[in-house]
């Protein structure tokens, strides 16, 4: 099922992302006070927390949309999709003018083991014993915290003007580690009933 990530990302872009960004508003931008009209304005210019609510009203009302209208929409979305996505990795692979630096290395990945590792044991933790959820939904909580980090933190980086690099080599870091993770739990559902309920 999609819905547990989705849910995960609207979290996500609901609460942290504009707490994160006032909070850093406020620190960098030395605004006295965190200001309601700048958390909606990084709400509402979210392109995933609008697609998330759209298709949240879609499912609950029960919304039919035409087919052809689904597939011009698919259409349309699959050329953006592909370019975002190649100028995100075009604009991640370029270090500044200094290059990666063996700080930035040793942060980045410290920062990816806490994402890959560290943030799905606590959620396994707290899904097993605090909110003792069904064999299903341990694994969706603990697979959804494990997810590489999103491109939030490089764009915020971009934004604030600091640690780019770093944001650029921990979206690099979590991504190949979470890639490996799901291929040694795959194997290991394989062989056994490891998180299978």
């Amino acid at each position: 099922s999609a819905i547990p990530p989705l849910m995960s990302l609207l979290i996500q872009v609901l609460f942290f992302l504009p707490a994160a960004t006032a909070l850093l508003d406020v620190m960098t931008l030395k605004e006295k006070t965190i200001r309601a009209s700048s958390i909606i304005r990084t709400l509402v210019t979210n392109p995933i927390l609008v697609a998330g609510i759209a298709a949240i009203l879609v499912s609950t009302l029960h919304i039919r949309i035409p087919i052809f209208f689904r597939h011009s929409v698919q259409l349309m979305g699959a050329p953006p999709m592909t370019l975002g996505l190649f100028a995100l990795g075009f604009t991640c692979y370029f270090p500044d003018r200094r290059g990666f630096t063996r700080q930035q290395v040793i942060h980045a990945l410290i920062g990816a083991l806490i994402k890959i590792f560290y943030q799905p044991a606590i959620a396994f933790l707290l899904a097993s014993f605090v909110l003792k959820m069904d064999a299903a939904g341990i694994r969706d909580l603990t697979v959804c915290a494990a997810l590489p980090s999103a491109v939030n933190g490089f764009v915020l980086s971009q934004r604030y003007e600091s640690g780019e690099n770093e944001a650029k080599l921990t979206l690099l870091f979590s991504t190949g580690g979470f890639m490996a993770l799901v291929i040694l739990i795959s194997l290991l559902n394989r062989t056994n009933s490891f998180l299978i309920g």
